[in-house]
């Protein structure tokens, strides 16, 4: 994402009968000054130097009379003050790289309501026709409230991993947690992801009511830190409208070398898989982790999660709606498994079904199996597993440090590779 600081932008606004240029020096007004057009052309928001900067407040305007109010072909970076989006506004995007891009001290606060929500669409309508919203700031002002966006998701921008409808970034990671509120907000039709939190900063302030349909990839992505913050009513794969991968994408923030969440949390059933990327390894868990019945978990090979001192998983099912722990790939040992390390009571499997672990042992563990207890460096752990299956190890169903504490009744054991399926190691 480009960073300058010049406040000289251009603006082009296209009459029925003629094309009139216009250049104009952002002031603190809330409009930029233009022309008296008729009442049916929208705003042309344009510029021949890479960009449209905004440094200071400005509002874009809702004109009932107007079917769109602004056509946008370039990129708009909001360096300073607070760009406001009034309700009932209908924004159109020209061009690939053309989108909202906040950084430096800006903010961007598109705030509509049910009755008038604010529309972004590409002016083109084909997925990943414009970049998209990208949030680079942390401020509270950073808001998506009832608000339709489609088509965008053209490109991986400058500070991002992927491609993505709304994204929040990594841009001054060093200084600041980048971050929005996002509610009440339909995204469409994207070219990459439908939202996007790049890794290691960015946080949502709250994340609830929200829609993700036909995206040509996840409908979310981010830190796994970050998935208990999905709040209620989020429908991430419309029956009308699924999308191309059917799963939120997680990733771990810390790559192993520190905890990857700290805070309690509950991980929502949303009617489809968390997915654990396993190339930084296992999910380290050092806070009081819920799972909702139903709620599935997929990984990869050198996926899995450690419960560390100071953490806890707690995974109760139903009859109806097991909790689910599996590998992407079916078959014997195709993630790592579920390792407890901590001793707390909190710790409790029931009525789930755990199967494909053991690819490899657990860390700093000598067990190799789907469920793993204590460590080779002193913890030991304590688990309660009941009325669950076990499955398709490549090792042993359950291994356990002789000093850990595990309370086992009524599972159900079904190929694991090891036996005995509960095996004591000194």
């Amino acid at each position: 994402m480009k960073s300058k600081f010049s406040i000289l932008h251009t603006l082009i606004f296209l009459s029925i009968l003629s094309i009139a240029l216009y250049s104009c020096k952002k002031d603190n007004q809330s409009n930029l000054p233009g022309p008296s057009l008729p009442e049916s052309t929208p705003v042309y928001i344009t510029s021949t130097d890479g960009g449209v900067y905004i440094t200071d407040n400005y509002t874009f305007t809702n004109y009932p009379f107007k079917e769109t109010d602004y056509i946008i072909s370039c990129p708009v970076y909001i360096l300073g003050g607070n760009t406001v989006v009034e309700p009932g506004t209908k924004i159109k995007f020209l061009g690939l790289e053309s989108g909202i891009f906040v950084a430096d001290s800006g903010s961007f606060t598109a705030n509509g309501t049910a009755e008038m929500p604010i529309q972004f669409e590409g002016s083109e309508t084909y997925a990943g026709s414009w970049s998209g919203i990208f949030f680079g700031t942390e401020n509270e002002n950073n808001k998506l409230e009832h608000c339709k966006i489609k088509y965008a998701g053209s490109l991986v921008v400058d500070f991002m991993d992927a491609k993505t409808s709304v994204g929040i970034t990594r841009q001054k990671e060093e200084e600041r947690n980048n971050c929005a509120w996002i509610s009440n907000t339909e995204v469409m039709y994207s070219g990459g992801y439908g939202f996007y939190v790049s890794p290691l900063k960015g946080y949502f302030i709250d994340f609830y009511s929200n829609t993700v349909g036909a995206s040509l990839m996840a409908p979310a992505g981010m830190p796994f830190s970050l998935a208990p913050k999905i709040g209620t009513g989020c429908e991430l794969n419309p029956a009308s409208a699924p999308n191309a991968f059917k799963y939120v994408f997680l990733f771990n923030d810390g790559f192993n070398q520190g905890i990857d969440i700290n805070q309690p949390g509950t991980f929502k059933n949303l009617g489809i898989p968390y997915r654990i990327r396993g190339t930084e390894g296992v999910t380290l868990i050092g806070a009081d982790i819920t799972l909702e019945p139903g709620t599935v978990f997929e990984f990869d090979f050198e996926g899995g999660f450690c419960v560390k001192p100071g953490g806890s998983l707690k995974a109760i099912g139903t009859t109806e709606d097991p909790i689910i722990f599996k590998g992407i790939q079916g078959g014997n040992g195709k993630w790592v498994g579920l390792s407890f390390q901590s001793d707390s009571d909190n710790n409790e499997l029931s009525n789930c079904i755990i199967t494909g672990g053991g690819s490899k042992k657990s860390p700093l563990s000598d067990g190799k199996a789907n469920i793993v207890l204590g460590s080779y460096t002193g913890q030991s752990g304590k688990v309660s597993v009941s009325n669950s299956q076990i499955s398709h190890s490549g090792g042993w169903a359950i291994a356990r440090k002789q000093s850990s504490q595990l309370s086992e009744n009524n599972n159900q054991f079904i190929d694991n590779v090891n036996q005995p399926n509960v095996f004591v190691y000194p």
